[in-house]
Parts: C-alpha cells; structure tokens; sequence
C-alpha cells in the first residue's frame, strides 16, 4: 500500500496532475482516505486540506461519516479540526451558491 500511495503523491505533487483538476481532487480524496485509514491525523488533514482547497467536494461529507474516518473524528483534537473545516467549506459553498443565483 505504502508504495502505491508513493505513486500517487509523486503524481499529484507533479505538474501533470496540477494541470488536470479531475484526475487530481480524486487523488487528494484518496490520499486523505488513506491516512485517516491507517489513523494518521496530520497527514490525512494535509491532503483533506488539499482537496477542498481544489474542489468545495473535496472528500463528501458522507465519507468523512464513515468507519474510515472514525479514529480520526475520535480523536479530539481532530475532530474539532474537521469540523472546523467543514464549516469553512460550507461557508465557500453558500458563497459559491448565491453567486450562481445571482441575476
């Protein structure tokens, strides 16, 4: 697995993957699942971080919900940190939204 997640972080860190937004948010999603799998909180928040910073849907907030990510949202200090990041995603899509609505 480590080897595989290599790959994807030297493609993603490439300026390949920087030039292909919907090959890269997977990635970054991929990446955050990864590390919250294996409990590994700071690394799973810098590609978590990532990939909302490239797309308000970054990691859906049904995955995030998920056994996948529970050691992480039992982590105090992390779960606050994940929520606080939901929260400003949100704020980003309710701007996103009344932009487009907008006549």
């Amino acid at each position: 697995a480590t080897a595989i997640v290599d790959s994807v972080i030297r493609e993603v860190n490439s300026n390949s993957a920087a030039n292909d937004k919907y090959t890269e948010v997977p990635h970054l999603a991929d990446l955050a699942s990864y590390y919250a799998w294996i409990g590994d909180a700071p690394n799973m928040f810098l590609w978590l971080e990532r990939a909302f910073d490239v797309s308000p849907m970054g990691v859906w907030a049904r995955m995030l919900n998920t056994t996948l990510f529970r050691s992480i949202r039992n982590m105090p200090s992390s779960s606050r940190q994940l929520d606080s990041l939901k929260a400003t995603v949100w704020v980003r899509i309710e701007a996103a939204s009344r932009r487009a609505s907008l006549p």
